[in-house]
């Protein structure tokens, strides 16, 4: 059967009990959000200009900023309004996962500490009627104490006297409090106060109702089928309250595709169920999730499952090797009586060898580095600005290299709006690979020679251009920062699996030991 748990990922360090820390701060201008998701001015900043970091909303692990400036302009717009007092609620927008992280995270501490008389402050693109005509927005909001006239949405700078700032009980994909999960259950009992909750039947959550994302399964149709005949119903999340969501995730075991949608089994004490993912490493936001509240959630994927004609709307769409196979392993994965969960400490995968290679052109020319221009290219001679490019494999995972002792880490130049990638997927076919873009799917390309064109990673199919000759490299005689470099990333990677998604990290902290 195709069908294998995900990577199990390490929370060391990422999940801690009880809650963070509460400020109350002098002078805060507030600036608001007024584009939305695209809005990068808004934020709390202190008197001195400079952005509350810890109210920020960031991303991935390590860690990244969104989007929000540092510093801000804004103490130069005259006539600020001033308010004495507020609460902050954290940031608002119509996404549904996105609220649930970027809101819920900082409203813990109203829905344990807050009155009905306090004012409470939000960051949002949305006006207090718009969100409150959102049904399930609205409902969250109104069992967590919420009246529409004490909610402030600023719509120019305006300087608070005094601000209550709750620290962060979650950030997207970096760490969670127990706390985030104790505020979210509460929520959840208030909004089931009184419901059926006596055990149902396995059900599936279906995406078919979207119109746009990242992953869409062209054949969930045939897996809902095949799920039926196991007696397993399915529901459309979109279409059920707030209140019918939450149920689900307390009556019963939940079978689903990875998606915001999961994010609802927060507001349940230990609920379970089995998550479908597209890749071998689910987002780190879910097992998270999972470590503060007694989840028993495993997460799967299909190991023989395929790329998906393009679909518009949707970047990655795939499709399951065999809807029949996974349904049924699917039902053995609920069925185990050990559930997998997530514990705060987990093992970590065995080590990957490093290995180094000079990466040649599918015809046997050299690819590389020209330091003057700062590009790769496919050449047929070499001269004093032009050092070898270097292919470095830890497992399936592969990343270029300048074979040179004051060279560190490559990427290929005009990639920089899905930066930093460092990293490609590499197929191997023989005495032959191939380097695949972990973002957009496509393959690097190496043009002839003669046409003088740099690298870049473009290709939609894997042709005799899209085709790498590995030749073993001895670099211990280079020495320098390739050297140390190359040390940085063994030692990084002994003792654990090198994943696609912490990739960056190592890198990033093998560049930091040549550059320091």
């Amino acid at each position: 059967m195709s069908l294998a748990d995900c990577i199990r990922l390490n929370l060391d360090g990422s999940v801690f009990a009880d809650a963070p820390e509460v400020a109350e701060r002098r002078n805060i201008l507030y600036v608001p959000r007024v584009f939305g998701g695209v809005d990068t001015r808004f934020g709390l900043f202190d008197e001195t200009g400079r952005q509350l970091l810890g109210s920020a909303l960031f991303h991935d692990f390590p860690s990244q900023i969104k989007s929000q400036s540092i510093l801000t302009s804004a103490f130069d717009f005259t006539g600020r309004p001033e308010i004495n007092h507020a609460i902050y609620g954290g940031a608002i927008g119509n996404h549904y996962g996105h609220f649930i992280t970027e809101c819920l995270n900082t409203l813990w501490y109203y829905v344990f500490y807050g009155n009905q008389d306090d004012f409470v402050v939000f960051h949002s693109d949305l006006t207090v009627k718009q969100i409150f005509a959102i049904p399930w927005m609205r409902d969250i909001l109104t069992h967590a104490g919420l009246r529409p006239e004490r909610i402030l949405i600023p719509r120019a700078p305006t300087m608070f006297r005094s601000m209550t700032v709750p620290g962060q009980a979650f950030s997207e994909d970096c760490f969670v409090y127990r706390r985030y999960a104790e505020s979210c259950m509460k929520l959840g009992a208030s909004l089931l106060a009184g419901e059926d909750l006596s055990p149902s039947a396995p059900i599936y959550l279906s995406r078919a109702n979207l119109m746009s994302g990242t992953r869409k399964l062209t054949n969930e149709s045939e897996l809902i089928n095949a799920l039926s005949r196991y007696g397993v119903s399915t529901c459309v999340p979109e279409t059920l309250s707030i209140k019918e969501q939450i149920a689900l995730f307390t009556r019963g075991p939940v079978i689903g595709l990875m998606g915001s949608a999961w994010h609802t089994s927060i507001f349940a004490p230990e609920p379970c169920g089995v998550v479908l993912c597209a890749d071998p490493k689910p987002r780190r936001s879910f097992p998270l999730m999972d470590a503060v509240h007694g989840s028993k959630i495993k997460y799967v994927y299909d190991l023989q499952q395929q790329e998906a004609s393009a679909l518009p709307n949707f970047s990655q769409p795939f499709a399951l090797s065999d809807p029949e196979a996974i349904a049924a392993g699917l039902m053995e994965k609920l069925r185990s009586p050990d559930p997998q969960g997530c514990p705060q400490k987990l093992p970590t995968l065995p080590a990957e060898p490093v290995a180094v290679y000079t990466l040649m052109s599918h015809s046997g020319e050299p690819i590389l580095v020209h330091t003057a221009l700062e590009r790769i290219s496919a050449c047929t001679e070499s001269d004093a600005w032009q050092v070898p490019a270097l292919l470095v494999t830890v497992g399936e995972i592969a990343f270029l290299c300048a074979g040179d002792p004051a060279l560190p880490a490559l990427q290929i130049a005009h990639e920089t709006m899905y930066a930093p990638i460092l990293s490609y997927n590499c197929g191997r076919n023989g005495n032959l690979v191939t380097l695949k873009h972990p973002a957009t799917k496509k393959w690097l390309t190496a043009p002839p020679a003669e046409t003088g064109l740099p690298l870049h990673c473009d290709a939609t199919e894997a042709r005799d251009w899209e085709h790498f000759h590995l030749v073993e490299c001895d670099v211990s005689a280079l020495g320098g920062r390739l050297s140390v470099f190359l040390s940085a990333v063994r030692s990084l990677t002994a003792g654990i699996g090198l994943e696609q998604g912490s990739t960056q990290a190592i890198l990033s902290k093998a560049i930091d030991r040549i550059s320091s």
